[in-house]
C-alpha cells in the first residue's frame, strides 16, 4: 500500500520542526541523485535539497512552511521504496519524478525566491 497525501503531510510535520530530521532526510536523499530512474528530474531534486539544507542550516530563512511542508511530504515520497510504482519495478521512479515536478509546480514562486537568494549568495 502506498502512503497517501494526508498521510505525507502528517509524516512531514515533524521534519519542519526540526533542523536534524531535515539534514537526515537530505543525507537519505543522496543516493537517489545517482538513479538512473530519476535522471530527468536530477536537477530538481537537486534543488529541492539544496532548499531544504539551506533552511534547515539556518542559511535561509525567507521561507513559507506549508511550502517547505510540501517539499519535505514529496521527498518522503521518493525514498518510500512501496509507493505507486514500487521503486524495484521497471519504470519505478516515474512516480517519483512526477511527484517532484508537482511539488515544484506547487511551490514555484517559493522556489524562485529561493534562486534569486542563491545567485545573490554566489556573487
Amino acid at each position: 500500500m502506498y502512503l497517501s497525501l494526508d498521510s505525507l503531510g502528517n509524516k512531514a510535520k515533524p521534519y519542519v520542526e526540526k533542523a536534524g530530521k531535515m539534514l537526515n532526510l537530505i543525507s537519505y536523499l543522496q543516493p537517489y541523485l545517482h538513479k538512473d530512474g530519476l535522471n530527468d528530474a536530477k536537477s530538481d531534486l537537486k534543488l529541492l535539497m539544496d532548499y531544504v539544507t539551506d533552511i534547515a542550516h539556518g542559511n535561509y530563512s525567507n521561507y513559507r512552511t506549508d511550502r517547505l511542508l510540501i517539499i519535505i511530504a514529496a521527498l518522503l515520497y521518493v525514498i518510500d521504496p512501496v509507493d505507486v510504482v514500487p521503486d524495484l519495478l521497471v519504470g519505478g521512479f516515474l512516480d517519483d519524478a512526477t511527484v517532484i515536478g508537482c511539488a515544484i509546480s506547487k511551490v514555484a514562486e517559493e522556489l524562485q525566491a529561493y534562486k534569486v537568494f542563491k545567485d545573490g549568495q554566489s556573487i
